[in-house]
């Protein structure tokens, strides 16, 4: 075996000096265009819809890299009249994190998918923009077109949070008290605070229906119980 491997080596230098007088760039250049050759990217495709499962057109989506590798960190597109995007030169088997931009809202949208190896991988299901919030703080429903805007941050009786809907005055007013089936539409929808928040929907003549942000449920209480939230909403 000693005699063999000795053999070969002998060979390659032989072989090596034939090989000497080409170019050692000719060969850099060799090796460089096979692993070029050899490098595969990845892509995604997917829409973007609202909450009609329309499609959200001119919006900027994001997608940034789990793992930052260099030159993979973030790739950015915007979508097309239908709502549709492209992202290609992604890296291979990594996973990307898509989010959604718009200059004049903005949403809590994400998705996390896995470029596959040298494919264009479809959305099992499009980015849906349930919920979005402007630079007044106004959240709204893209389904029902439902706005609504949170009360100040501190627990209320239901005649102070009723007082308070009735005089809010931002974005040109028309504020109410919500009713039970629209604050579960807004839980829904992704809403989530940790706190019930006040209905206009009375119980009796002393009561007033709530629901709880944190789980879905609903309840009865005084409403003279400083111990809610209140919220004020308004059809668009």
């Amino acid at each position: 075996m000693g005699f063999k491997l000795n053999e070969c080596a002998l060979k390659m230098e032989e072989h090596m000096k034939i090989f000497r007088p080409v170019s050692v760039l000719l060969i850099l250049s060799l090796l460089a265009s096979l692993t070029f050759g050899c490098a595969k990217t990845s892509g995604i495709e997917g829409k973007v819809v609202n909450g009609k499962s329309q499609p959200v057109a001119g919006v900027k989506v994001i997608a940034r890299q789990n793992q930052p590798a260099k030159g993979y960190e973030q790739f950015e597109t915007t979508t097309g009249p239908d709502g549709k995007f492209t992202f290609n030169k992604l890296l291979p088997s990594s996973a990307y994190t898509l989010s959604i931009w718009h200059k004049d809202w903005k949403t809590d949208t994400t998705m996390t998918v896995e470029a596959a190896e040298g494919e264009t991988t479809p959305l099992i299901e499009p980015l849906k923009v349930l919920l979005t919030s402007d630079n007044d703080g106004i959240v709204t429903s893209t389904a029902t077109g439902l706005q609504c805007y949170l009360g100040p941050d501190m627990d209320t009786n239901w005649n102070k949070a009723n007082t308070w809907v009735k005089s809010l005055s931002i974005s040109g007013g028309g504020w109410r008290m919500p009713t039970r089936a629209e604050l579960r539409g807004l839980y829904d929808a992704g809403g989530r605070r940790n706190n019930w928040v006040w209905s206009g929907e009375l119980n009796g003549p002393y009561a007033a229906w709530a629901f709880f942000f944190n789980n879905g449920s609903e309840g009865a209480y005084d409403r003279r119980a400083s111990t809610l939230r209140a919220i004020a909403v308004r059809s668009r």
